[in-house]
């Protein structure tokens, strides 16, 4: 039971770590733009698709009162 509140919290610091870009200062941009498809996306929806199906089970399992949060010392 534990799993899947690991997972419902990592997904969302990976995504945030991997898409939040680090402050710099202002610069002019001379870069290429980036190409509108990337590969990368389809990695962003599918951990995004896993991520809300296990919130959903989660709050399933708990109205129906079949999710047990234990403490184990």
């Amino acid at each position: 039971m534990v799993l899947p509140i690991v997972i419902l919290i990592a997904i969302p610091v990976f995504l945030g770590i991997t898409y939040v870009p680090t402050f710099d200062l202002p610069e002019e941009p001379n870069e290429p733009p980036i190409p509108e498809s990337s590969g990368i996306d389809i990695l962003y929806f599918l951990l995004m698709g896993i991520w809300i199906v296990f919130l959903l089970r989660i709050i399933i399992l708990m109205k129906r009162g079949t999710y047990k949060i234990t403490q184990r010392y």
